[in-house]
């Protein structure tokens, strides 16, 4: 939670740190900047998650049976079939 000084018109949150008191229009231009890096930041994670999306599987050779009841051992059948 952050407090503010009302001497010296400051915000500090819970790390100490000084967030500075501006202006509408200071304040405007600050948050619609951030707006862009934060898009491009959207772009890229889902540029990359498209990336690993596209990636080639590998084809698993082992044939392991799936027994609802031993979830354990199925994960270790796979675990010995992708080494």
């Amino acid at each position: 939670m952050a407090t503010t000084n009302l001497t010296t018109n400051q915000t500090t949150s819970k790390k100490g740190d000084q967030a500075k008191v501006v202006g509408p229009a200071e304040w405007l231009a600050a948050r619609k900047e951030f707006l862009r890096k934060e898009k491009e930041f959207t772009r890229l994670r889902d540029e990359l998650s498209r990336q690993r999306r596209a990636l080639p599987w590998e084809r698993v050779e082992k044939n392991c049976s799936r027994d609802p009841g031993a979830s354990r051992r199925w994960q270790i059948c796979l675990a010995d079939a992708a080494s």
